[in-house]
């Protein structure tokens, strides 16, 4: 059997998975894993088995009190025999691509700023323990980038629990005006649930208010006058109905909650910039060559990025800050980074570390074989559990006065 080129795109929400050379994913599911130990003799079978995606979800329907693991948090692997779960997963069951490993090339996806030995760990995992054929990984917002046919310019990736911008030059990251922000799909999620005062900790709760975030939310043009336009009778309220049975209605939230991007302050978060600011921080930390390059090719990602709106008022902004013409390139943002890699691994001039490498040079060869940027990335700004449990109180604290 021919060996196929396979890429995963494990994210702290979902995790894409699919062969290189098609078009989007074959497969999307949550990047969460429960095993049958924490859920205890009633769920039957064997004591170690794992449950993984939508599985997860279903039981967590049925068993009350189940305890599940996200192995991706904030972009970066914390439970790695959770997440060699995920991947076999991904890969072999039925629920996945249904192909054997060692018949396999496999790509993963990284954070611009994922530690060294994340990556070295990725790769013993992969050409030791599941015996793929060959190993590969690449920065996310460089194969969003890719996705779009450029290989320099900026791109603004809004994840699920963080936002990165990341200038590019000729495919490689330039490390000195990398920023990112600690606010994302996540915490946009947990404004809204703070708003509309549901208890965000639920799972079913906060699936709808998650679900509700993303049918009715969008981004206005203009805050302010969007604020006047609630006065108007066509503005439409949305009312909806929880789990518990409650209704809510949905009137400023709807444009108030993705208003967090732009305006931090509205989550408590006096000290940081929106992401306008901060983009147009990144691009003058580089060299005066590259900003008018860098403005042509501006790639919005992510799964929030594809919040209605945000495109237009993004470019007009920067623009405003740039005093020059933006153009947002266009690119399926869910699956851009996935699409990138499908992209970049079915190129025939892709090169994969074999098993037999690994063994011959260590973990040295990744590093030579994926550069990833100009120079070693230093977060200025790193999403940290103190920073997120603070966060937590300020969402509790903007409930109580609201």
């Amino acid at each position: 059997m021919s060996t196929r080129n396979v890429v995963i795109d494990a994210g702290s929400l979902n995790t894409r998975v699919g062969f290189a050379g098609e078009t989007l994913p074959q497969k999307v599911f949550p990047t969460v894993v429960a095993h049958s130990t924490r859920l205890g003799v009633a769920c039957g079978g064997n004591q170690s088995e794992a449950i993984i995606g939508q599985e997860v979800e279903q039981q967590h329907t049925l068993k009350k009190g189940m305890s599940c693991v996200r192995p991706v948090s904030d972009g970066f692997v914390q439970e790695w025999e959770d997440m060699q779960s995920v991947w076999r997963y991904a890969v072999e069951s039925d629920h996945g691509l249904k192909a054997e490993f060692p018949d396999c090339n496999v790509m993963i996806t990284e954070e611009a700023n994922n530690p060294k030995h994340s990556r070295e760990k990725a790769a013993e995992i992969f050409l030791e323990e599941l015996g793929a054929g060959g190993f590969a990984v690449e920065s996310e917002s460089v194969l969003s980038l890719i996705s779009t046919g450029a290989d320099s310019g900026v791109v603004v990736e809004i994840g699920h629990g963080q936002c990165d911008i990341c200038p590019i030059y000729e495919r490689t990251v330039l490390a000195h005006a990398w920023h990112k922000l600690p606010i994302g799909g996540e915490e946009l999620t947990g404004y809204l649930a703070s708003l509309l005062r549901v208890e965000s900790k639920d799972p079913k709760q906060s699936k709808v208010v998650q679900q509700l975030k993303e049918k009715y939310c969008f981004v206005a043009q203009d805050f302010d006058e969007e604020l006047e336009n609630l006065k108007n009778e066509s503005f439409e309220v949305i009312t909806c109905e929880l789990p518990d049975g409650r209704r809510v209605t949905l009137g400023n939230e709807q444009f108030r909650v993705p208003e967090v991007l732009f305006q931090p302050e509205l989550l408590g978060l006096r000290e940081t910039a929106g992401v306008v600011e901060t983009t147009y921080s990144a691009i003058m930390n580089c060299d005066v060559d590259l900003h008018e390059t860098f403005l042509q090719n501006v790639v919005l990602s992510g799964g929030t990025a594809s919040c209605p709106g945000l495109k237009p008022r993004f470019a007009a902004a920067l623009e405003k800050f740039m005093r020059a013409p933006v153009r947002i390139l266009d690119c399926h943002s869910e699956h851009a980074a996935w699409i990138g890699g499908s992209m970049l691994a079915s190129a025939e001039s892709m090169e994969w570390v074999t098993p037999e490498e690994w063994d011959e040079h260590g973990a040295e060869i990744v590093h030579r074989r994926f550069p990833r940027s100009d120079r070693p990335l230093h977060d200025e700004n790193p999403v940290t559990p103190s920073r997120r449990r603070a966060l937590s109180k300020q969402l509790s604290h903007l409930s109580e006065s609201s």
